[in-house]
């Protein structure tokens, strides 16, 4: 016997696009919910030294703006139906996600391909990014626990990147 509320081979359907990509889908009838998440090989681990955060920086701005959407018209769309969505650039990957209710699909799909695939980083959006991220360096630095982990990875990774801060240095 099978438990189906724990996802396994038996529960999750896997499907590769002609471009590659690969989809995991496993239908949870019981909610009426959709979560969708996604990776790209793409992280701070790709960035040269002297450009520590940049991976974090970019991933931060693509939502900022697309072609079709502005900052503000993105996170309305997501705000009036109640659901979420990020982008986070991490060590190894970029990733992205979204979740709402599973009659909003397609329009967390259509946000997250418009975002990934026609972004703008708008001027002013940018330096936004740009001041938050340096506000929370400057808090950073006032935090022992977080100046303790870079200081750690700084001498466990002395020549690598793991070594350096996924979010960069002022």
């Amino acid at each position: 016997m099978t438990d189906t509320s724990i996802p396994g081979p038996e529960s999750i359907v896997r499907h590769v696009f002609d471009n590659g990509m690969i989809a995991l889908v496993r239908e949870n009838f019981s909610s009426p919910s959709v979560v969708v998440g996604g990776t790209l090989w793409a992280g701070s681990l790709d960035e040269p030294d002297k450009r520590a955060g940049l991976a974090s920086f970019v991933a931060e701005c693509l939502s900022r703006g697309t072609q079709r959407r502005t900052f503000a018209q993105i996170y309305e769309e997501i705000e009036s139906v109640g659901a979420s969505f990020g982008v986070d650039g991490g060590r190894h990957a970029t990733g992205f996600g979204a979740k709402g209710l599973a009659e909003d699909l397609g329009l967390l799909l259509d946000i997250i391909g418009d975002v990934l695939r026609h972004p703008t980083f708008p001027a002013e959006e940018v330096e936004k990014v740009r001041g938050e991220i340096l506000t929370d360096l400057q808090i950073r630095a006032h935090d022992t626990r977080r100046v303790a982990g870079l200081e750690f990875r700084a001498l466990a990774y002395p020549d690598h990147p793991y070594g350096r801060s996924t979010d960069g240095y002022p």
